[in-house]
């Protein structure tokens, strides 16, 4: 009861807050009328701005539809076990089981309802499953998870979604459009309380809903169940940087659950999960503005209760599903980006993305033998007498990055030199047909010799050449005895961003960043300058909206597809686009905030100053990571502390 008490004075606040603001506006226009000369009008614009802005901010909620969660539904005729299952923890909790189900890209089940009337009508049902759940769980963990999402429908959590929601957008639009003076400074610290007394009931309903997993399913796979989010999202990170790109590489679809699954269960993920499972949890970050109790907490409430043991089922949870080889792939094209081609299986994935990744490094290589006119044949043979006559810095230099230190020149040119002589070598058995690459769940790739099956390394095998050019001859008679054609060579797709000089994305985040009260952008971060798009209002509170239910990460994935898939200089054509380059930051100054997050100041070549302000620590630590890095290259970093990002 205590979660629902503290709802209610959460609702309350929200109830209280347009007569605080009113109080606010009227009392001043009230006060004007007693005053006079300059502090008259102060008062008076000062009332009715504030009117006004609560006014804007209302409409603005209002008009602000909830969308369902986008994804691929699971209905009841195509995987009538999973629907079986979900019917019955719904009676074991007490509840009415959802409408939809809705499969999700994310390590994550929640539930949502579209409720009318202020929450005291029920309204259509949505349950999210996200697709690593049922890779990595098994049926009764992933049966207490839903367990836990039915409880937030049996303890009405889900009722009050649209009137908090809308005042919760009301209270934060009104905050952000005020500017500075006591309005803001009172109005400010009432959302904050707000927020606190929300999130803490927040945190309470989700240990009333777990109590729904113990009822169900027993203390023993509930905790297991828990203890299994952290590594599951650790590692489904990794699979999607690691792997998911070799899919793009290749133009071929590939099978997102079964891969995982594949990727789950190779020795060194198992390893790398009991290693640091603890060590995840040990090292969860706790705030009072957390929607979730940490998790550590949750299980000892947990094992305070009284146990239910639940007959254990082990299988995968997928197994809920009917025919998964078949059924899950036809589902899962809706999360990836369209125009990946064929659906294939991940061996011939690995295959052809090695291929085409080992003849883009020979491709570099070939183009900077020719813009350096060290061999401007770009023959394999003419790289190794460059190499042989000591100009390997020469070769290499036109792939470099112009901010490389001196000290540190000569040894990223001898291993830029190792990885695209490496790359020319096996591009050049791979076009003999002489080796391929296998599938390695636990690092990408394996290169192996067709003739007699053995891994082949070959940046093992150039190495000690590059390093010493007195070994070329060795390397180059070893290549002979390979059937390797020195006469070999791969010019470059002048499109590939790597050949053409294209700035290299390196992170994005969507919808993070703010510049000003209340401009939100998309930030692309490239590895030589930020990249801003503004959002129009509109688009901020429909991904909002949809954030509330679990979707809006569907939303920003659609929206920031095509930034990421089209090159730096094609997205600096679009008209919402700001472009900062490494080369326009002088300085900058960072501030990290207690709630999460922080602002980054940057000083402009043509005196115009930036702040960006985000409440991702994520996102801070990126932009302060790449502005340290700007500054470092050219040795401007201040000794003072704040006076430029030091982290």
């Amino acid at each position: 009861m205590r979660g629902s008490f503290r709802a209610f004075v959460a609702v309350v606040l929200l109830i209280a807050f347009p007569f605080l603001v009113i109080g606010i506006g009227v009392g001043g226009i009230l006060l004007a009328t007693t005053a006079s000369g300059r502090a008259a009008a102060y008062l008076f614009v000062l009332g009715v701005g504030v009117l006004i802005t609560f006014g804007i901010a209302l409409v603005s909620a209002l008009r602000t539809r909830i969308e369902p969660p986008s994804g691929p539904r699971l209905s009841r005729q195509e995987q009538p076990g999973l629907w079986a299952c979900v019917d019955e923890l719904a009676e074991q909790v007490q509840t009415r089981a959802p409408d939809e189900i809705v499969l999700v890209p994310e390590v994550n089940a929640a539930v949502s309802e579209d409720s009318r009337m202020l929450g005291l009508r029920a309204g259509k049902r949505y349950m999210m499953i996200g697709l690593p759940l049922l890779a990595g769980m098994s049926v009764d963990e992933l049966r207490s998870v839903l367990a836990h999402e039915l409880g937030h429908y049996s303890g009405g959590h889900t009722r009050l979604l649209a009137i908090t929601y809308r005042g919760t957008e009301t209270l934060q639009r009104t905050v952000q459009r005020l500017d500075g003076g006591p309005a803001r400074f009172l109005i400010k610290n009432y959302a904050k309380l707000y927020t606190l007394v929300a999130k803490s009931a927040n945190r309470q309903q989700e240990l009333e809903a777990d109590q729904a997993m113990v009822r169900t399913s027993g203390q023993a796979v509930a905790i297991a169940a828990l203890r299994k989010l952290p590594t599951l999202s650790h590692t489904w990170d990794a699979y999607s940087s690691r792997y998911l790109p070799l899919a793009g590489m290749a133009r071929r679809t590939p099978d997102l659950l079964l891969g995982y699954r594949a990727f789950l269960l190779h020795p060194n993920q198992k390893e790398w999960v009991e290693r640091a499972e603890e060590q995840l949890l040990d090292a969860e970050p706790t705030s009072r503005f957390d929607s979730h109790p940490p998790i550590r907490q949750r299980i000892a409430v947990i094992a305070s209760q009284a146990d239910r043991p639940a007959p254990g089922d082990t299988r995968p949870a997928w197994s809920l599903l009917n025919d998964p080889q078949n059924s899950v792939p036809a589902v899962e094209g809706s999360m990836l980006k369209e125009g990946l081609g064929p659906r294939a299986q991940w061996a011939d994935i690995v295959r052809l993305a090695g291929a085409k990744s080992a003849e883009r490094g020979a491709g570099m290589l070939a183009k900077a033998a020719l813009d350096s006119q060290v061999a401007p044949r770009g023959l394999l043979g003419d790289i190794l007498q460059a190499i042989g006559r000591g100009e390997v810095e020469q070769l290499v230099k036109p792939v470099l990055k112009p901010n490389i230190p001196f000290e540190e020149l000569a040894g990223a040119c001898r291993s830029v030199a190792t990885e695209l002589l490496g790359d020319v070598v096996v591009a050049a058995l791979v076009a003999e047909g002489r080796v391929r690459h296998e599938l390695n769940w636990g690092g990408g790739w394996v290169v192996r010799l067709l003739d007699d099956g053995a891994e082949f390394d070959a940046e093992e095998l150039v190495a000690p050449a590059v390093h010493d050019p007195a070994k070329v001859r060795e390397l180059w008679e070893h290549l002979v005895r390979l059937n390797v054609p020195l006469g070999f060579v791969r010019w470059p797709n002048e499109e590939d961003p790597q050949i053409s000089g294209e700035p290299q994305l390196t992170q994005v985040f969507g919808t993070q960043v703010t510049i000003g009260r209340n401009a939100w952008h998309d930030l692309l971060v490239y590895d030589t300058g930020l990249l801003l798009f503004k959002l129009p209002f509109g688009t901020v509170l429909k991904e909002q909206s949809a954030d509330r239910v679990g979707a809006g990460q569907g939303i920003r994935r659609k929206r920031l597809t095509p930034l990421v898939e089209a090159s730096a200089s094609a997205n600096r054509q679009l008209p919402n686009a700001r472009w900062i380059g490494a080369e326009d930051i002088t300085g900058g100054s960072n501030k990290g905030f207690l709630s999460g997050g922080g602002k980054v100041g940057l000083n402009l070549a043509d005196g115009s100053q930036l702040e960006l302000r985000s409440a991702s620590d994520e996102v801070y630590e990126a932009l302060v990571g790449f502005v340290l890095e700007v500054l470092q290259s050219r040795g401007e970093v201040a000794a003072q502390e704040g006076a430029a990002p030091v982290g």
